[in-house]
């Protein structure tokens, strides 16, 4: 017999609320289907707050590994299987992604369908970092979109700093506003369904499967939300969006693309 581990109050309430979390991951863009949960440590060592904890790069391959047992199985039985990830969980993907693309004894392409969600790779780090770019004290190495056979939808809330960052860092408003982004939407982008997406593109790879980007949108700044929140008339609230919204747009360029240069994998480009 092994002793529980107690956990504070406050403990307890994050644990539960990320065990809730972790089964509705893609559950809508999948709706009917049944979670069955890849326990990865997702951390990125002492960033995480223990000195214990593996590093990203560590947790990233970790979980590759895991999911490639877990596919290989469900796969077995002949049924169609959808892969869900949130956050690092996408770079779980994309890793697994990339690892299918050369195994000789990869399911099938009608066998397997992924989603991403609210991937920081594909959004922070590949606007601000070249491929290969190591932080150490996260222990995480900078990552590529892979070319797939795999049909695979990339979910992202318009605002969240981790998937959609302003591409120029010096409109602070914006750099305010998608801090707040990532506060009421990063989380929340696990239960999103297709129905609230807008697709932003659709690109097939040289081996077949087509990524198709899909955008949830924030008709209200993320900024203005708390005024929501504590009340303040519709109207005052509307007509600050209306006045800040095309300052926040020009901290990116796929909003204002002649707003001047901006940032993609870590180069300045005018």
């Amino acid at each position: 017999m092994h002793a529980a581990t107690l956990l504070p109050f406050i403990g307890r309430l994050l644990a539960a609320r990320y065990a809730e979390l972790n089964t509705a991951i893609g559950t809508n863009w999948f709706p009917g289907t049944t979670p069955e949960v890849v326990s990865y440590p997702a951390t990125i060592g002492v960033l995480s707050g223990s000195l214990g904890a593996v590093d990203a790069n560590q947790s990233i391959a970790i979980g590759q590994q895991m999911l490639h047992n877990e596919i290989l199985a469900a796969t077995a039985s002949g049924q169609p299987v959808t892969v869900a990830g949130l956050s690092m969980g996408s770079m779980v993907i994309d890793r697994e992604l990339a690892y299918l693309a050369i195994d000789p004894n990869a399911p099938p392409s009608s066998a397997l369908t992924f989603v991403e969600l609210a991937g920081p790779e594909r959004g922070l780090a590949q606007t601000y970092l070249p491929v290969g770019t190591t932080i150490p004290i996260a222990g995480y190495t900078v990552g590529n979109a892979p070319e797939s056979q795999y049909n695979t939808s990339v979910v992202y809330s318009q605002y969240d700093i981790w998937a959609d960052p302003p591409d120029r860092p010096w409109n602070l408003l914006a750099g305010a506003n998608a801090l707040m982004g990532a506060a009421y939407f990063h989380d929340l982008t696990a239960y999103a369904a297709p129905q609230q997406g807008i697709e932003i593109a659709a690109v097939t790879s040289s081996l077949g499967g087509t990524t198709t980007t899909y955008m949830i949108p924030s008709p209200t700044l993320p900024l203005l939300l708390p005024l929501k929140q504590i009340g303040v008339p519709d109207w005052i609230v509307g007509g600050l969006n209306n006045v800040l919204k095309p300052l926040v747009d020009a901290g990116y360029s796929q909003y204002a693309p002649t707003a001047g240069p901006y940032f993609s994998h870590g180069n300045l480009v005018w």
